[in-house]
């Protein structure tokens, strides 16, 4: 799953950034980019100094030691929301490239509705 949501980050912000910058800018958009890139660095500064403070590993423990066990349960929860939604949009991206993919080996005997041409 951390290989996933890792994979889906660097890919989602390797295919927005570009768009992202023609919309507002060069200038805006590194000032949005480098606020963005110190947010990041504070927020995994704060969860690896709290982690060693608490002596937890994962982030539900982390939760469990800072609020309690019905914390821990959202972050799971949202976890597994993730993951689960990760999921849905590999799917979705291997649905696309196994069309085109088909698509550039002719193939025609393949039913629309499988990859929502007739939807």
């Amino acid at each position: 799953c951390v290989t996933t949501m890792l994979s889906t980050m660097i890919g989602g912000g390797v295919l927005s950034l570009p768009y992202a910058f023609k919309l507002v800018g060069p200038g805006l958009g590194l000032v949005l980019l480098a606020g963005s890139a110190l947010a990041s660095d504070f927020a995994i500064y704060a969860l690896c100094s709290a982690s060693r403070r608490t002596g937890t590993s994962t982030l539900a423990e982390l939760a469990r030691a800072a609020q309690g066990p019905r914390l821990e349960g959202v972050v799971v929860a949202a976890l597994f929301a993730l993951c689960g939604f990760v999921s849905v949009a590999y799917t979705r991206l291997l649905r696309d490239l196994l069309a085109l993919f088909l698509r550039l080996l002719e193939v025609e005997s393949v039913d629309p509705y499988l990859f929502g041409a007739a939807a």
